[in-house]
């Protein structure tokens, strides 16, 4: 967008006037072959002779160049618009993508707080069966469901805990903080 910005000034400065100074020198050399009896002056001579230096100031006013420079204005004008859209595009996107990741973060801390709310009462079922257990109230299957369900019940709490750390990086990254800076 400061590109474009840059080249639309500099299309509407072609509109001003430009001044322009320019110096130099020069010499020339003359010979006559064809005239009888002429002889020429030496080149050396004649090269410091015919010498003559000149300035030449000149002011410029772009009144008529084949419309180039209003058409090259209004391309410069789209140019400009066009960059400015992409870039309020790109800015909508990246504001979704953190929205959307602050929402992730958000999603994964209430599943992670259900998972231990799940691991708390099924390591308290599981208490309660090994008592049962003990006391012969309750098959050996059923124990073994009930320690798989505390198992599982552990993972999934984890697994939760994982993506929550995961997801939070990512804000955090979002907020400026590199992912080295973090830990």
């Amino acid at each position: 967008m400061d590109n474009a910005r840059l080249n639309l000034r500099t299309a509407k400065w072609k509109f001003t006037p430009y001044l322009s100074l320019n110096a130099g020198w020069s010499t020339s050399y003359y010979t006559y072959p064809g005239l009888a009896g002429y002889s020429p002056m030496p080149y050396g001579q004649q090269f410091r002779n015919n010498g003559g230096e000149y300035f030449q100031l000149s002011l410029s006013f772009p009144i008529y160049n084949r419309l180039l420079t209003f058409s090259n204005l209004r391309k410069m004008k789209n140019s400009y618009k066009r960059a400015e859209a992409e870039y309020d595009t790109a800015v909508r996107q990246v504001q979704a993508e953190v929205e959307r990741a602050v929402q992730d973060r958000n999603g994964a801390g209430a599943a992670l707080n259900q998972a231990e709310h799940r691991e708390s009462v099924q390591e308290e079922a599981w208490r309660l069966n090994v008592k049962k257990f003990e006391q012969g109230l309750i098959s050996p299957i059923d124990f073994r469901k009930a320690s798989d369900n505390m198992l599982n019940a552990k993972a999934e709490r984890l697994n939760a805990l994982l993506k929550w750390h995961l997801k939070s990086s990512v804000v955090k990254y979002y907020n400026g903080i590199s992912y080295i800076d973090q830990y």
